[in-house]
């Protein structure tokens, strides 16, 4: 926890997230991955609150890349069943969209991926690495 502020708990930096495995079935994500994501960000949200002695979570600023395969539907069904009971029940999670970006390690300029077609598009070069796009952690917290 970076620090409290009015009622704003700050976490920027706290990534419950690494070592999630993504699951695939049919070409569709399937829900074990948000669960244990949901799963590991009530636990984080939960401790926070706790060493800050809130009484409730209002919501949860969540930033998301758009190569974590994480879907907002199936992050805020799994939040509201597996939050019940806690002082976590009825926050709100808010999302910050990343965008996923690429760079050529033949001519090193950045840009997005455009239709999963992983060539430069100056050089033709398929030689790239994701440089943005996989963030997923919480920014802060609302508590009371």
């Amino acid at each position: 926890m970076d620090r409290q502020r009015g009622g704003s708990l700050m976490t920027k930096g706290l990534s419950p997230f690494a070592g999630s495995i993504l699951y695939f079935n049919s070409n569709t994500i399937s829900f074990m991955h948000e669960q244990s994501i949901v799963q590991s960000l009530l636990s984080v949200a939960l401790d926070n609150a706790e060493k800050a002695k809130a009484r409730k979570i209002l919501s949860i600023h969540l930033v998301v890349g758009d190569y974590t395969g994480v879907e907002e539907d199936a992050v805020n069904f799994f939040f509201g069943f597996l939050s019940k009971d806690t002082i976590a029940a009825g926050a709100r999670i808010q999302y910050t969209h990343v965008p996923g970006q690429l760079r050529c390690r033949d001519c090193d300029i950045l840009f997005p991926l455009q239709k999963r077609d992983y060539r430069c598009p100056k050089c033709e070069g398929r030689r790239v690495e994701i440089v943005g796009g996989r963030e997923l952690y919480i920014e802060d917290m609302k508590i009371e």
